[in-house]
């Protein structure tokens, strides 16, 4: 080993030349071999310390020759480290050890010291650290390691450092704002760190350790956790300018628990302190000295005196595209002192709500008498023609009989203006055959550029000495003479012709001419790109990509094509040629090219015009490509809105119509076509739009396909033809985002693709150009930006007309629009009794009679017949009064409609035997409880004879379910409690005029059935669903930049900048959908666009149903919702009623055996001696999760009124974990914590507040908002306790108490099944109750089942193995099979003859065992289930052939049977042998 080469090691490795400068004097000077061990110690010298990774894959090396164990230990003449090649080393030392986990390694000149604030970390690594030492030892490394220990209390001896030497690029200093800081500023701790100078930095400059060092950021993101000493501790994400990083306080002498809650997310500061690596986290962290808040240091500021207006701006409406918020728009603009700004979202209006408000927001905090700033509506739409250009100067000659001149141009560039041919190259065909070709050199009047020799293999040499034009026009003329053009992409080619002709004076040409790119798109419908080398292949012509771009060659491919075409159009009946221009779908729009158009309005009509023209663009114009491939959103369609060009002008009266941007139809006319198409094009806007150079860099940057220069003589053109038109132009921006330095945000979404794998318009195919992509400067630019990015047409008076004083001239022909109201237009019924009828509900008290009444006047009368009904004709007047209270605030605030619909819909869904479940607070409302739309009854405990209605109070009951039984003592029937005392207020408001959101929950299968229902109630043309906007969400987001990094190679971007990165990505639009139960109802006299556009939902033109453009909350004020939901309950109900034939309305809420599974296992009746399960919830709907298991066995309920409370307790936020449950463990009793809301007020009113006042109070809990010290002070002075109030300041959210009910009601339903038909709940249970199956285990035994469950639970706690969805859903569903198999009764196989398709069923031969349905099957879906159960029904299966041929079982799904011994009784085939 003395003589051991390292040149042979390196040359094997092949390492780049630095790493191979650290082996310069490396040298193997000794060597010991131990027989025993077989092991290998190798001394070695060298300069430097090697890196770990190294020195492992040289012992590997070693160890390859036959060795068991490999030591290599190093001399070494400089054995410095850095603090990061120190981290590196630890790393790699915990990696085998698992020690160090809770250390901070902090770096000093005679080594290093690992600092714990952790006893039991510090006392557990202790036993390590020779270990350690040994580790470096052998590294080479000699300085001391050291271990120490610090309390959280005690602040760190100070390291006296030069600071880092980094100056800060970021000019600007931050600006203190003494008014709003003055109880910010730096905030040091009582030691010489006062004296440290902290040298100020960017983000961007730290790379290392860092100290004494501050730098000024924007808090974007904070993560706090409490140890286990109660200590906080808050990680703190910062953004500057240029970078992000995380940075670490802690609750303790330097920093207060109010310190730690000052930091809030978006708030400017300036940190003092240290940057450095925390091996724990294995990231570096900014330690905090000290923190200053501060105003932002780069705020948007225009400093011009005439300001400019942006005309043309996107939001993260925009989807996939903008990425700042209506608010950041609309903020900025005022922020610049702008007059106006215009909001124009790709394709949609979605921004409109948000920008409005934000709009009101600042009007509302604005000088009244100086405001001057408006918002301008707009949307940038897709533009088509309906048609498809087939032909041009068409006839009704016969296609077959035509003389055909197929031909190609190569050009020096795109435009005919500009550019000029350079080849031609043609095929004269004739029935099918070739008869002579063209092919010729045209000789341009300038050099060709190195994009269009790379293009076309076409040279200066190639044209130098070719004849001009004008010197073989003659030929082409001659040659074209009398016959049918044909080329692929016409218009070009055709157009590049005529261009040529009119330099020279000539006419331009009158042959018929065919587009096969165009034809293409008419004969392929589902294809969906049509260059020349896509369609040769559809047709199987040879076409050869390195050959192709040169005119002979492509008019020959496109000859083969053109006569495979006409053989079609022959199939297809297509004689003429004007048959041939006919030729194509009423969808034909969708192939068209789509040419951006903005669209501004100008008054209020101009709104609903534009609403219009969204509906119409989503709906009838809607171009739908095809289905979503992609996983995630296999449900969405490709598609894209789009409107026609005439369609437009239709509506054009009260809007103003501009030409948009690069992808304006516009600048195409500028780009590509002649003098008069451009003028042609620019006579259709109101306006004309111009843009800074930068924004049209992607094409003379990236696609090269013109030079700068070239593009200023577009937009030269486009201005001088407009102002000759008298047309208002206008520069604008296209702002994407507002500041610059977010467009790196803008980077990853053209990186990143979009539903169904479409790509952003600016993403470059080329995987090396793309990675050099500098995408166009977007932000929001002020005026003397904009002045400056057209300093090149060199005139400053044009310049601030374009800039300045024509956006204002157009902000000035728009008025200030609201596009949102307050008022509320609920629908009418006029004639509500006919209306009931025609939906067949037919009930007392209108049986009898055909009045016509409106939908007020039936709910007040169906209301008082049902009161009557219930509890007599002479009822108490607390009723009497709560009934008119109620009916006076719903009719007189016109909401009784929405009563009236929803009774139909409860009513119509109990005829047809399906209950109905009601959800939030709608239970706190009287009068729908006796309109039959919740079962909740919202009065104060009581009981009522069901036979001579005798009435008493009940006093000291929460609930009415909570008491026994009552004989009644007028005439011995028996009486059942009932009322849960919440006030009525909590549903409408304090005055009743909140409007009332009443949530229905129908059976998922019976949804579908009362959603159509309500076009029964009010015509298919005034209802639809409510939209929902789909956006990125943030996981979704940091994948997003996770591939924009690897897009563009950059492998060392920290975890905080991809943080900042994800978080400013996250919330864009993605797509749209339908809310899951949401029905909006149009008055019958208003259209739907005086409210919002409407839309297919996902864009799906087959949907049943339309849905609202706008989400619900931007429109709630105008036209009612209602809730129609699906639920698992009302589902189980209809099978529990379906099984055992028993109503389930009349099972009792006070049964104490079904009440004790709450908190026993008792009634459980279990057999296995192992089963430990402390109460019977487990399984049951609200209390079978196991926090909420936890709870009970915490609180032992009892009653019904403890299962509200804990239903409320489990579902609100803060109430329960840190607040209930402490008080509960200090002695206070479940039914004085606060649970519902509702009880605050009720509790508070028992102290003698006001109700007004408890109201008020109730609601600023309820919604997290705490309490003032006034009011705290006011609930003292009412005796309220003090534990009470410190209960309510914790509290973030809470649970309506009607709908803690509701729940409650079902969940003792389905435990009374539990208790008293076991069987009837495990069917319920595994049919509607569980997502996953396993089936091999469920039909184990107990302890089988138990030992899975254990299984399954280890993962759960394990981060190397973590459990997946379907194991915790497999968990959920065995857990219950546990329990079952627990009391005796099991899960037996699945059988042929007695299965059911999709429900588990009862063994009609032993109730105590449960058979599965065929559905349990892993990918046996209910279509060949149900084909299973029609083919038994004919005739028993002969065989597994014949099963096969019966039903639509696969030979996969046959084997998983015959694998499970389902088929066991079947022979393989029906034949039988007789031997």
């Amino acid at each position: 080993m003395n003589k051991f080469n390292i040149d042979t090691f390196l040359s094997e490795k092949n390492y780049d030349e630095e790493i191979c400068e650290l082996f310069k004097s490396f040298n193997v000077v000794d060597s010991l071999y131990k027989r025993n061990k077989d092991s290998l110690i190798l001394k070695i010298e060298n300069e430097k310390i090697l890196p770990l990774e190294i020195v492992r894959e040289l012992a590997a090396y070693f160890k390859a020759f036959g060795f068991s164990h490999v030591r290599l230990y190093f001399n070494v003449k400089d054995d410095e480290l850095s603090h990061k090649e120190i981290n590196t080393i630890v790393q790699g030392f915990k990696d085998s050890y698992h020690a160090f986990n809770n250390a901070l390694v902090v770096r000093n000149d005679n080594g290093f010291t690992l600092s714990y604030i952790d006893d039991d970390a510090y006392e557990k690594d202790r036993e390590f650290i020779d270990d350690l030492k040994l580790f470096f030892y052998d590294l080479g490394y000699r300085k001391p390691i050291e271990m120490e220990l610090k309390h959280i209390d005690e602040e760190p001896e100070i390291e006296v450092r030069k600071p880092l030497e980094v100056v800060s690029s970021n000019d600007s200093k931050p600006s203190f704002n003494s008014d709003n800081n003055s109880d910010c500023k730096p905030k040091f701790n009582n030691y010489k760190r006062k004296t440290v100078e902290y040298k100020p930095v960017i983000i961007d400059d730290l790379d290392d350790v860092a100290y004494n060092v501050k730098l000024s950021a924007q808090i974007f993101k904070i993560d706090e956790r409490t140890t286990r000493t109660g200590i906080i501790i808050q990680m703190i994400y910062l953004k500057d300018t240029t970078n992000a990083c995380i940075a670490k306080m802690m609750e303790g002498k330097r920093f207060s628990k109010d310190d730690l809650k000052n930091n809030k997310e978006g708030k400017w500061c300036t940190v003092y302190g240290n940057y450095r690596f925390n091996t724990f986290s294995n990231d570096y962290e900014f330690e905090v000295d000290a923190i200053e808040y501060i105003d932002d240091p780069n705020p948007l500021v225009d400093d011009e005196e005439e300001k400019r207006i942006e005309l043309h701006a996107h939001t993260k409406l925009s989807e996939m595209d903008g990425v700042s918020s209506p608010t950041d728009l609309v903020k900025a603009a005022y922020k610049y002192g702008h007059k106006a700004v215009a909001i124009t979202d790709h394709l949609d209006l979605q921004g409109f709500h948000e920008a409005f408000l934000t709009y009101k927001g600042i009007k509302k905090g604005a000088d009244k008498d100086t405001f001057d700033f408006k918002l301008l509506y707009g949307c940038e739409m897709n533009m088509v023609y309906p048609e498809l250009r087939i032909v041009y100067n068409s006839n009704d000659d016969l296609l077959l009989d035509q003389e055909y001149v197929v031909f190609d141009l190569e050009t020096t560039g795109l435009s005919t203006r500009y550019d000029h041919i350079i080849e031609f190259g043609a095929v004269l065909m004739y029935k099918g055959q070739v008869k002579e070709e063209r092919d010729f050199f045209v000789k341009p009047p300038f050099k060709l550029s190195e994009t269009i020799k790379n293009l076309t293999n076409i040279s200066d040499s190639d044209v130098e000495n070719a004849r001009t034009f004008e010197e073989c026009k003659d030929e082409i003329l001659d040659f074209i003479k009398g016959r049918v053009l044909v080329a692929h992409n016409a218009s070009f080619d055709y157009g590049f012709l005529n261009a040529e002709l009119d330099r020279l004076g000539l006419p331009k040409l009158e042959n018929p001419v065919i587009d096969t790119l165009d034809l293409s798109r008419s004969l392929f419908k589902t294809r969906r790109a049509f260059r020349l080398g896509k369609i040769a292949k559809q047709y199987g012509v040879p076409y050869d990509e390195e050959v192709a771009h040169r005119a002979n060659y492509d008019a020959e491919v496109l000859a083969g094509v053109f006569n495979l075409m006409l053989k079609d159009l022959t199939k297809a009946n297509v004689k003429t040629l004007n048959q041939l221009k006919a030729y194509q779908g009423e969808d034909a729009f969708v192939k068209s090219r789509a040419f951006h158009t903005t669209v501004l309005c100008k008054n209020k009509a101009g709104l609903k015009s534009l609403f219009k023209l969204v509906s119409i663009s989503n709906t009838d114009q809607l171009a739908v490509f095809g289905k979503a491939n992609s996983k995630d959103s296999s449900s969405d369609f490709i598609a894209e809105p789009r409107i026609f060009k005439q369609t437009l002008d239709e509506y054009r009266k009260d809007l103003l119509i501009g030409s948009a941007c690069l992808n304006g139809e516009v600048f195409e006319m500028a780009s590509t076509r002649s003098k008069e198409e451009l003028a042609k094009a620019i006579s259709f806007y109101d306006y004309i739009e111009v843009q800074p150079l930068e924004n049209y860099s992607y094409l003379y940057r990236d696609r090269e396909s013109f030079t700068k220069e070239r593009l200023k003589d577009y937009l030269r053109d486009i201005i001088t033809e407009a102002r000759r038109q008298n047309k208002i132009v206008v520069a604008t921006g296209d702002v994407h985002y507002i500041k610059k330095e977010e467009k790196i945000l803008r980077d990853v979404y053209i990186s990143a693709q979009a539903i169904g794998g479409a790509h952003h318009p600016l993403y470059l195919f080329d995987k090396e150009k793309r990675a050099k992509q500098v995408s166009p400067d977007q932000h929001f630019r002020n005026t003397k930006e904009m002045l400056d990015c057209f300093a090149w047409l060199e005139d400053e008076k044009l310049i601030r007309e374009l800039v300045i004083e024509n956006p204002l001239k157009i902000s000035e022909m728009c008025e200030n629009i609201t596009p949102f109201s307050d008022e509320l237009r609920p629908p009418r019924v006029l004639d509500a009794i006919k209306k009931a009828k025609e939906c067949h509900i037919v009930e007392e008290p209108f049986v009898h009679t055909d009045e016509v009444i409106s939908a007020d006047d039936y709910l007040t009368r169906l209301v008082y017949y049902q009161a009557e009904v219930l509890y007599g004709k002479d009822y108490d007047q607390f009723i009497v009064d709560r009934i008119k209270k109620e009916l006076d605030a719903i009719i007189g605030n016109g909401y009784g409609v929405i009563y009236y619909t929803c009774h139909l819909m409860v009513k119509r869904s109990n005829d047809d035997g399906y209950i109905v479940g009601s959800r939030g607070s709608v239970g706190s409302s009287l009068v729908a409880t006796l309109s039959g739309i919740t079962e909740v009854n919202p009065l104060p405990p009581h009981y009522v004879c069901p036979k001579c209605h005798h009435f008493e109070w009940i006093k000291d009951a929460a609930s009415g379910y909570d008491v026994e039984d009552k004989t009644c003592p007028e005439c011995g029937e028996i009486m059942k409690g009932n009322g849960q005392n919440i006030p009525f207020e909590t549903f409408m408001g304090f005055n009743g005029d909140k409007v009332p959101d009443i949530d229905l929950n129908f059976s998922g299968d019976y949804q579908p059935r009362a959603h159509l229902f309500t076009r029964e109630i009010f015509g298919k043309d005034n209802v639809f669903r409510a939209g929902t906007i789909s956006t990125v969400a943030d996981k979704t987001a940091f994948g997003y930049v996770s591939g924009y990094c690897e897009e563009k190679g950059i492998t060392n971007m920290s975890r905080a900048q991809k943080d900042r990165l994800a978080s400013g990505c996250a919330g864009v639009k993605r797509t749209t959908g339908q809310h899951a139960g949401g029905i909006v109802v149009l008055p019958d006299t208003m259209e739907i666009e005086d409210v919002t556009p409407i839309q297919y939902p996902a864009n799906d033109k087959e949907a049943p149903w339309k849905s609202t453009h706008f989400e619900y909350h931007d429109y709630s004020d105008n036209i009612l919702k209602f809730d129609i939901l699906g639920h698992v309950d009302p589902t189980a109900m209809r099978l529990f009623e379906n099984v055992s034939g028993i109503d389930v309305k009349t099972i009792p809420m006070n049964d104490a055996r079904v009440l004790s599974l709450f908190s026993s296992s008792k009634e459980l009746n279990i057999i296995n001696p192992n089963y430990h399960e402390e109460t019977g919830a487990c399984g049951l709907p609200e209390f079978g999760t196991l926090n909420t298991r936890n709870t009970i066995e915490e609180t032992r309920p009892k009653v019904f009124s403890d299962l509200v409370q804990i239903s409320g307790l489990s579902h609100g936020t803060d109430v329960w974990r840190g607040n209930a449950q402490e008080l509960i463990h200090q002695g206070i009793a479940l039914r004085d914590v606060i649970g519902c809301r509702d009880d605050i007020m009720g509790t508070l009113m028992s102290y003698n507040l006001e109700p007004l006042t408890s109201f008020t109070l109730m609601e600023k809990v309820r919604k997290g908002k705490g309490l003032t010290p006034e009011e705290e002070k006011l609930m003292e002075e009412h005796n309220v306790p003090r534990w009470y109030i410190e209960s309510c300041k914790k509290i973030k959210y809470m649970f309506p108490k009607a709908h803690a009910v509701a729940y409650c009601i079902m969940a003792v339903r389905v435990a009374w099944f539990k208790v008293y038909y076991p069987e009837y709940y495990y069917v319920s249970y595994f049919t509607l109750r569980c997502d996953a199956y396993e089936l091999e285990t469920m039909l184990k035994d107990a302890d089988s089942i138990y030992a899975r469950m254990k299984e399954l639970q280890a993962k759960m706690n394990s981060r190397e193995n973590p459990i997946s969805k379907k194991e915790k859903d497999i968990f959920n569903t065995i857990e219950v099979c546990y329990e079952m198999v627990s009391r005796g009764y099991r899960l037996i196989n699945i059988d042929l003859y007695k299965s059911l398709a999709t429900e588990f069923r009862v063994n009609p031969d032993n109730n105590h065992e449960i058979i599965p349905p065929f559905t349990i099957i892993d990918g046996l879906g209910a279509n060949v289930a149900i084909s299973i159960v029609e083919a038994r029904e004919k005739m028993p299966f002969l065989s597994k052939e014949d099963l096969s041929d019966r039903t639509q079982l696969s030979n996969t799904l046959i084997k998983k049977l015959d694998d499970l011994h389902v088929l066991d009784d079947l022979d393989d085939s029906n034949q039988v042998s007789l031997f």
